[in-house]
């Protein structure tokens, strides 16, 4: 799933709200919240880097969830509500990190795999942009985390809160793996940068 950015003023009522709500992992959040605020600031001016350096028309969501294989290994693309104008750059290396695991168990070598497909296949990454990619990557993984901060704290209704909790701990721990591993992972994709 995809979030609007949040905002320096709206990530702090968010966690402000789900410390006073007792949503899971809302203490932790608050602890972090200059660094969160540090991600929305990145991202601000990712988005604007990224979009002043291009973008195709793409699928958006290319995930395992969206590609079904047929008996011969072709792949059908499915669920195309995601598709709009985007940074190459940015959606390959978004893809990569979903193919490799990034949100359960990641694994580099199937990050530098994909890349080095991806470039032997013909696809361009723009070394420019990859600094500003991982960026609005951690900016994008905060606003899914964050849009689920509201739900878990009864913003979209009780209905969505024990849904709302599981993917602010989901994006969480996404977003302390990419913390952990994004220089690893810029430099691997700046090698495959042409």
């Amino acid at each position: 799933g995809t979030a609007a950015p949040v905002t320096a003023d709206a990530l702090v009522e968010l966690v402000e709200l789900a410390i006073r709500r007792n949503v899971r992992g809302a203490a932790y959040l608050g602890e972090r919240l200059d660094d969160l605020l540090g991600v929305v600031r990145l991202q601000d001016r990712a988005l604007l880097q990224l979009a002043q350096q291009g973008s195709v028309i793409s699928h958006g969501d290319l995930d395992h969830k969206n590609v079904l294989w047929e008996t011969g290994g072709n792949a059908l693309i499915i669920d195309w509500e995601s598709a709009r104008h985007i940074n190459p750059t940015y959606e390959t290396l978004l893809e990569a990190l979903d193919w490799s695991g990034i949100t359960a168990h990641f694994e580099v070598r199937p990050y530098e795999r994909f890349l080095a497909r991806y470039a032997a296949a013909g696809g361009m990454l723009c070394a420019d942009s990859i600094p500003a990619a991982f960026s609005a990557i951690l900016g994008a993984w905060l606003n899914w985390m964050m849009y689920n901060v509201g739900r878990a704290a009864g913003l979209e209704g009780l209905r969505q809160r024990a849904l709302g909790s599981e993917q602010v701990d989901l994006a969480l721990a996404t977003l302390l793996r990419l913390e952990k591993q994004v220089p690893r992972l810029r430099e691997i994709a700046l090698r495959h940068a042409g």
